[in-house]
């Protein structure tokens, strides 16, 4: 007999297995799947050797990780790292060359030329154009190299029941392109019930004139799955032709998206560890991080403008309790990198240690791809320090 739980499977299978490579279509809709990794041979062509440590000494005041941070390169002798510093309101421009704080940028929280509230992500345009929100996520600004606002948006929607809450992460940047800015969304909705992928996951802002709209809706093979909060963690990087390339936790494939086209396809960019992600068939709010844990997701996806390809990161699931039966929390599960070329062909997958590196503060440079080794079990981590293992391309 073939109960109500193996019909749901059936439908997921049948959805899943009818993608090969990619799929263009102008809905949210895939035509086309698999997350069968045999039939998605591939040669490992690009790999990692350990380069150096780069080290930063801070003061009291700023955090050796952070929410958000961005690097800027005017050329290969200047990068200036920028660390959002929420303690104290400021975004803190670092020479990675140097290995010195250059300027801390702080931000005023009331008044006419205040951001109205803490910092809440940013992101660097030009020296007298930065883009920043505050902790009511509505509310975004412009401001200039004295930290004072010149230009206020607010993006709060008119159809209050149907809002997405713009979230601004390392893993989820502000994507300016032209005059507009894509920012990450989350439905406002309940993590534990179905639809909460039916919500908006993208905004337009024009930076000119202040219009804005949501531009893109979660994929509709989800509508009816449930994952709980924490497998809401989608991650979106633009590339030089203005495509958002999004990175889905729970799903093997990523999804490539033209705003000027408005056109959807999908590519398969999954682990060598594990395949299909089940869906939570018992969601309870009190476990949300549990599930999470114990199960394998996907989260960072990067731009590597130099070599014109792909970075995204894959975790394999790990027990809620260690072997002291200590609780742990999601930087505990085992990292690895995919790498996509420049047709989202993946043509390597890099190993990271486990408990050794702090994946949330990783960024691209010149040289190569950077990642915090400040995790909380790394013997090597440091308070004190800012500190980045440089992994130099092999290819």
């Amino acid at each position: 007999m073939i109960t109500l739980q193996m019909r749901k499977y059936l439908c997921v299978a049948l959805l899943l297995t009818s993608l090969m490579t990619a799929c263009n279509t102008n809905s949210s809709e895939k035509s086309e799947d698999t997350l069968d990794a045999e039939s998605h041979t591939f040669k490992n062509r690009f790999t990692f050797k350990k380069g150096s440590i780069y080290q930063i000494e801070i003061d009291e005041y700023t955090p050796y990780r952070s929410m958000n941070s961005q690097l800027i390169v005017d050329n290969e002798d200047s990068m200036i790292l920028l660390w959002e510093n929420r303690a104290i309101n400021a975004i803190e421009f670092y020479d990675l060359n140097q290995g010195v704080l250059q300027k801390r940028f702080r931000l005023k929280k009331d008044g006419p030329k205040g951001i109205g509230g803490p910092l809440r992500g940013f992101e660097f345009i030009s020296e007298d154009s930065i883009l920043v929100t505050n902790g009511k996520r509505y509310e975004f600004f412009l401001v200039n190299s004295k930290g004072e606002v010149y230009r206020k948006y607010n993006v709060f929607p008119e159809e209050e029941e149907l809002i997405s809450v713009p979230i601004v992460y390392d893993y989820r940047p502000i994507m300016v392109s032209g005059k507009n800015a894509f920012i990450v969304c989350k439905p406002d909705r309940d993590y534990s019930d179905t639809g909460w992928w039916d919500g908006d996951l993208l905004l337009k802002l024009n930076l000119e004139n202040g219009d804005f709209e949501y531009v893109f809706q979660g994929p509709k093979i989800y509508y009816d799955l449930i994952y709980g909060a924490f497998f809401s963690h989608h991650s979106m990087v633009m590339n030089d032709d203005g495509k958002i390339i999004i990175s889905y936790p729970m799903d093997s494939n990523i999804e490539v998206f033209d705003p000027a086209s408005q056109t959807r396809t999908w590519y398969y960019a999954g682990s060598k560890y594990f395949q299909q992600i089940p869906d939570w068939d018992q969601p309870d709010s009190n476990e949300d991080e549990r599930f999470y844990i114990e199960s394998n997701s996907y989260r960072e996806i990067l731009f590597d403008k130099w070599r014109n390809v792909y970075y995204r990161f894959a975790y394999q699931k790990v027990d809620y309790f260690d072997k002291n039966n200590m609780r742990v929390n999601w930087n505990y599960k085992i990292p690895s990198i995919i790498i996509l070329d420049s047709n989202f062909e993946k043509i390597g997958e890099y190993d990271l240690s486990q408990n050794t590196y702090f994946t949330r503060n990783t960024f691209v440079a010149p040289e190569g791809l950077f990642i915090s080794i400040n995790h909380a079990e790394n013997s090597l981590s440091d308070e004190d320090i800012l500190q980045f293992q440089l992994f130099k391309p092999k290819y």
